[in-house]
């Protein structure tokens, strides 16, 4: 990823199809990026998680991940990947939202990934 800024603060998503969990990046608010993945996956995704971070978290993920690794940025779910809290020092800048915008915004992705509604606004 040359001539990307890898502190830029953007969205690490946890997306999950079966028992494998991809982590990737967007430095936009990953509903279009994840609709993609899902119109492009024979299978139904679930979105376990987004949280704010930046390129230098992602790769820290995936090195925390390693033992799982499947291919690409393709995991075995690991019940962590819920819960794991990536070091602050990561991102020069403190996130741009409280985590009351997180919980809300998750659902209202989650239920519009349900309802499909996003890969008919795409």
């Amino acid at each position: 990823m040359r001539g990307l800024n890898h502190n830029k603060i953007g969205w690490i998503y946890f997306i999950r199809v079966h028992e494998y969990v991809k982590i990737g990046y967007s430095s936009k608010y990953p509903t279009t990026r994840i609709a993609g993945i899902q119109s492009s996956c024979p299978c139904e995704i679930k979105l376990i998680r987004i949280i704010q971070g930046t390129l230098r978290t992602e790769r820290w993920l995936h090195n925390k991940f390693t033992h799982k690794l499947h291919r690409g940025e393709w995991f075995n779910f690991d019940d962590e990947m819920e819960t794991i809290i990536p070091p602050t020092n990561l991102q020069n800048k403190p996130a741009k939202y409280p985590k009351e915008y997180y919980a809300s915004n998750l659902e209202n992705l989650e239920a519009a990934l349900i309802n499909d509604t996003f890969l008919k606004r795409v």
